[in-house]
């Protein structure tokens, strides 16, 4: 099917063969009911078409007044209404003839201007604010005023007063003084070209409307304080050595011989002429250049009273922008020591006091680009502008969320307007995982990271037009992790029970809200578009993703662990294949040394030797003597005492042996004391008591 648009002409000139041939048919036969109602459509489609038509002849090949292309031409209209508000002057004034150069931009001007009153023809205007886009009222409006004012300042009138006197610059009755003083008088026609400035306001304010920072706007303001003071000088100047000039056929002295100037150059006499006016202007002047005729000193004074009103305008100008910087500058400063101030006194810490000033450093930046509050804005709109404005900056961002593609676009502009600016520093936490919270947030500036709170281990990284928060606004579920700043971050906030009082208006709505909490109890986040940050898949969140494995439960990992190591050490086994261990290490028979047989060994029994038995190299063994005691019926009591050799001399403590009975008076058994002494292999009995016994023998002592 071909969609090619056909020209509303075309099909009038089809409908009206069609009528001409149904108009045959009522002449060759007779009407029926049928052919009448045919005609009846045909004439309305045939209405319709023309009414189309000219609707389409009327909308076709208009500019808008705010599109780019007609303010770049507006641009280069102003730059040549500037050039003529200076070359008009100083061509009529100090009688310089241009140069072919200057000829050919001036015809290229004129035929700028003329191009221009085209183009006006075929631009929208505005009617108390309402734009008219229809040719027929352009034109009507254009025919008013402004068309007559822009045919006669495009006139070539160079061309006029050159036709009239030949155009022959060089010619001796082009330069005769009557001739001279005829072609100033035409030449005059040129300042009807000055009536372009009254647009100038115009297009100065369509500029100004398009800038947006305070900066640019200071400096706009400034530029055209010093183009009108320029444009006032050169005016000035021009006019009083036109003055001065004209004069000298009349008078003998004017300003202009009184310093021999008339010889001069153009160029010199124009710099004479300016230095004079603006000193004139900011001062009452030097005295160098002073006037001599009536007209003269009647013009100074008219300057000097117009350059007082124009310097003390000027002057107060500027000294308004000054001032109006430096208040605000002050207001930034006093506020800055309140804050500085207050901090010390608290005593806070120092990384909590550069945090806060750096957070209202940000604030106070924003505050100076904006100049002027949000609500501040708003309350100068309507309505719908308002509307209009929520939805273009708050609604692009809900538009990016997905979660509110099956709501309606009524509800989302109304949405638009229930978020509400939040700013927070770097470092801040907007939310804490395991908190209760009923905000969602969307992102306009900065980055925030998503981080688990007990690990402190970074999830996901959130920029621009991103959201975060939404589990718990849906959900009603404590915060399943943290949200913290890396820098600072302008943000969006909705609240549930603004959203809320909203769905409530809206049937459809809460249909879709209520199909969103059911999912969600379920526990599928699907209907939210939530995707892991971890395995990117749809349906849970990062916490509650495998790969992650994070138990908070300390009893709960470790009882899992034990249970999985139980598990791997045991196994099922058949008590048939099980065998009795063969040990390969043979069992050695404990030997006692001769040497050391006469020590009592725990668990070996052995034989009371003689001490010629058991040392045989031994001859002269002397018996032990032992004294009498008192063993009763002790079982630690020893009756044998053995003796073996030693290689020094050694002193045998025995053991006391003390009787459980005792004396009637309570004193020790009585001791028995040796001394035995190894000396040429000889043992000699010392019967010198050496040793107390206070230990009573027993069966498991060793004799050292």
């Amino acid at each position: 099917m071909d969609n090619t648009k056909v020209h509303p002409s075309v099909i009038m000139e089809k409908n009206q063969k069609t009528l001409k041939s149904m108009h045959q048919s009522r002449k060759d036969s007779k009407i029926s009911p049928t052919m009448k109602v045919k005609e009846e459509r045909y004439l309305k489609k045939l209405s319709m078409i023309s009414e189309q038509e000219e609707k389409w002849w009327e909308v076709r090949f208009l500019f808008h007044p705010e599109s780019g292309a007609r303010m770049i031409w507006d641009i280069l209209i102003l730059a040549f209404i500037i050039y003529q508000s200076l070359s008009v002057p100083y061509f009529i004034c100090f009688n310089d003839i241009p140069s072919d150069l200057t000829n050919g931009f001036e015809f290229l001007m004129n035929i700028c201007f003329i191009f221009d009153i085209l183009v006006t023809f075929n631009t929208g205007f505005y009617i108390k604010g309402t734009l008219v886009m229809n040719r027929k009222e352009i034109i009507k409006d254009y025919i008013k005023f402004w068309l007559w004012m822009d045919i006669i300042a495009s006139m070539p009138y160079s061309w006029f007063v050159g036709s009239i006197f030949g155009g022959d610059s060089s010619s001796n009755a082009y330069n005769a003084p009557k001739v001279l003083r005829l072609m100033r008088i035409f030449r005059f026609l040129k300042v009807l070209r000055l009536l372009r400035l009254a647009k100038l306001k115009k297009i100065l304010m369509k500029i100004e409307d398009y800038i947006a920072s305070n900066t640019l706007a200071n400096i706009f303001v400034f530029g055209k304080l010093l183009a009108l003071v320029f444009f006032i000088a050169h005016w000035t100047a021009c006019l009083w050595f036109f003055i001065g000039d004209q004069g000298s056929d009349i008078h003998p002295v004017t300003w202009i011989t009184n310093i021999n100037l008339q010889n001069s150059s153009v160029l010199e006499k124009y710099i004479t002429s300016l230095y004079w006016a603006f000193t004139t202007m900011s001062t009452v002047g030097y005295g160098d250049i002073t006037p001599f005729t009536v007209t003269e000193k009647i013009y100074a004074m008219m300057t000097m009273i117009m350059a007082s009103g124009v310097f003390a305008f000027t002057i107060g100008s500027i000294g308004a922008l000054v001032s109006k910087a430096n208040a605000v500058e002050n207001a930034y400063r006093e506020q800055a020591v309140a804050v500085n101030r207050y901090m010390k006194r608290k005593c806070l810490p120092n990384d909590l006091q550069f945090r806060v000033r750096r957070y209202l450093d940000y604030v106070w930046e924003n505050k100076k680009k904006n100049k002027m509050d949000e609500k501040q804005v708003l309350i100068l709109l309507s309505e719908p502008l308002r509307d209009e404005i929520y939805s273009h900056i708050h609604g692009v961002v809900i538009k990016f969320c997905k979660i509110f593609e099956k709501f309606e676009a009524n509800f989302i502009s109304q949405l638009a307007r229930t978020l509400i600016n939040e700013t927070f520093a770097p470092g801040d936490n907007i939310i804490e995982e395991g908190e209760m919270s009923d905000k969602m947030y969307f992102i306009m500036t900065g980055k925030v990271i998503i981080y688990h709170g007990f690990t402190k281990s970074m999830i996901q990284e959130l920029g621009e037009k991103q959201h975060f928060g939404e589990i718990s606004f849906f959900t009603s579920n404590p915060r399943c992790a943290s949200v913290k700043c890396t820098d600072f971050v302008d943000v969006l906030g909705l609240t549930r029970l603004n959203f809320n009082c909203l769905v409530g208006k809206f049937p459809e709505a809460s249909e879709i809200l209520e199909g969103l909490i059911k999912n969600c109890e379920k526990g599928d986040f699907t209907s939210l578009d939530i995707s892991c940050y971890l395995c990117e898949e749809i349906g849970h969140y990062a916490t509650k993703c495998k790969l992650l494995m994070v138990n908070l439960d300390q009893e709960e990992t470790r009882n899992k662990w034990l249970h999985e190591r139980n598990e791997q050490n045991s196994k099922l086994v058949n008590n048939k294949d099980v065998e009795t261990p063969k040990f390969n290490r043979k069992i050695r028979k404990i030997k006692a040394n001769p040497r050391y047989c006469g020590r009592n060994v725990v668990g070996i029994p052995r034989e009371n030797l003689l001490l010629s038995q058991a040392y045989p190299e031994i001859s002269e063994t002397p018996e032990p003597v032992v004294m009498e005691s008192s063993t009763g019926d002790s079982v630690d009591c020893v009756r044998n005492v053995t003796v073996r050799p030693i290689y020094s001399e050694l002193y045998l403590n025995s053991e006391e042996s003390i009787s459980p009975r005792g004396d009637a008076e309570g004193k020790n058994p009585r001791e028995a004391v040796f001394r035995l002494s190894l000396i040429k292999k000889k043992l000699l009995y010392d019967p010198t008591p050496s040793v107390r016994m206070s230990k009573p023998f027993s069966r498991t002592s060793i004799i050292h």
